[in-house]
């Protein structure tokens, strides 16, 4: 009797090669979760696991003793305060449907790259909450107001100095850091068009061009001073919400954008090329204020327009737009402010449900669409939360960038 291996049949192996594929877009590129410290839960049920608020105890510092010993009366002891703060938790969860004709039986270059987006689309929402954990609070440290900060102004850039002064504000708080072989370090997270402006700056210059030319000409400035420096495009930038230049561009998208389209249609085009070769239109589909953080406004390089039409170049896997923007959207050339998040992995805590793991679970595809089962839906889900346990144990800092001058 012959045995037929049909294409339902290697279920597991599949999975297995999804799960492979789906973890190593996950672990990406992570960069605000670096900052915390994970707790997981255990449980028997998803609401049982986790609780919609967790409590973080602390414990206060006694006071320095200042009495001796005496020889007849005991000793009076101390009292202990102790104090909790809350997190919030949260879930997030995405799918995505691949037809049969597509990629339903076998494991093709398509579904693996479709599996692989998946995962990154995991990795950025999760450390998009950890993004809202680390950005938001008090603690900020900036020359002027955000809406102010001038990317012609030199005091308002990310330089040597800037890392001096939150050095000593970290010292004096005692925000807990991290050893190294070297000693005390604490982390420092920049998006790459404020590192050109700190690798110029002050001392580095002077010792790149005398003492060590490979910070200069290798790019491999790794620490200053305690901070280890961590420069990734995927650090969360406050597009357009700096100043307002001499040539202001005001207007709105005319039609909707889809993802990867190279270029879009505008109610107006004046100033629209300000500054080029370096011209950056920045598509804000919602404003962020305060500590309110949006994740799908997105900036891209003009090239050309004509009777409405501009062609741009974008961050999107083509060289196009990365993301879907409505018609009427606002679309202008202000400054971005770029922001610094300095602390330790003590600065932040994570919770998560164990069953869904820190940074996501993929879930088996799901062949169950349609009356033919001609779809697979492929899926992840995480339940989990990031919060401040204490509000000085992170600062962030917000810069203009000499790239938008």
């Amino acid at each position: 009797m012959t045995i037929v291996t049909t294409t339902g049949g290697p279920t597991n192996s599949i999975q297995t090669a999804y799960k492979a594929v789906y973890e190593k877009g996950a672990r990406y590129a992570r960069v605000y979760d670096q900052y915390a410290t994970g707790n997981g839960m255990d449980g028997v049920a998803p609401i049982a696991r986790l609780a919609g608020t967790i409590q973080i105890p602390f414990i206060q510092d006694l006071p320095v003793g200042t009495t001796a010993i005496s020889e007849t009366s005991d000793v009076t002891p101390q009292n202990i305060i102790d104090n909790y703060t809350q997190i919030t938790t949260t879930s997030r969860g995405e799918a995505v449907q691949v037809s049969e004709l597509v990629d339903l039986r076998v494991f093709t270059d398509f579904g693996a790259e479709a599996v692989e987006k998946l995962g990154m689309q995991a990795m950025e929402t999760v450390d998009a909450v950890a993004a809202q954990a680390a950005l938001s609070g008090t603690m900020v440290q900036r020359a002027t107001a955000r809406a102010s900060l001038d990317a012609g102004t030199t005091s308002h850039r990310w330089i040597e100095d800037s890392l001096a002064s939150v050095e000593e504000r970290l010292q004096v708080l005692k925000v807990p850091s991290f050893m190294t072989p070297q000693g005390e370090r604490w982390i420092a997270t920049a998006h790459p068009s404020i590192f050109y402006d700190l690798r110029i700056s002050g001392n580095i210059l002077a010792v790149g061009q005398y003492q060590d030319k490979s910070i200069i000409l290798n790019w491999e400035l790794g620490e200053i001073g305690p901070f280890k420096l961590v420069i990734t495009p995927f650090a969360h930038v406050f597009i357009g919400q700096g100043s307002t230049p001499t040539s202001a561009l005001s207007t709105t998208t005319a039609a909707d954008i889809k993802p990867l389209d190279k270029t879009f249609t505008t109610t107006s085009t004046t100033n629209i090329s300000y500054n080029q070769p370096k011209s950056k239109l920045n598509f804000i589909d919602a404003a962020e204020t305060g500590s309110t953080l949006y994740f799908n406004n997105e900036r891209a390089e003009w090239v050309s327009d004509a009777s409405s039409v501009v062609t741009i170049l974008g961050e999107g896997s083509n060289g196009g737009f990365r993301f879907a923007h409505a018609s009427g959207i606002t679309l202008t050339n202000n400054d971005s402010v770029y922001p610094v998040v300095y602390g330790s992995p003590a600065s932040l805590v994570s919770v998560y449900d164990n069953a869904y793991g820190r940074y996501a679970k993929m879930l088996p595809p799901k062949n169950d669409v349609g009356n033919l089962d001609q779809w697979r839906t492929l899926r992840w889900k995480w339940y989990g939360g990031y919060g401040r346990p204490v509000e000085t144990r992170i600062i962030r800092g917000e810069y203009s960038s000499s790239r938008e001058a």
